[in-house]
């Protein structure tokens, strides 16, 4: 009982240290020149050639 409870603990601990490692991770910035950018959801969301009005 005592071992199960010392190994569920350290399974806690583990978790909650690799979630906050995640957490602290910055992720990768994506620019417009980037394959993965997307005009839809990203930046001033103009996609294409921006019309001029007269």
């Amino acid at each position: 009982m005592n071992r199960a409870r010392i190994a569920t603990s350290w399974v806690l601990v583990v978790g909650v240290l690799v979630g906050l490692l995640a957490a602290l991770t910055p992720s990768p910035r994506i620019e417009e020149d980037d394959p993965r950018w997307d005009c839809r959801t990203m930046g001033n969301h103009v996609c294409g050639p921006v019309q001029v009005t007269p």
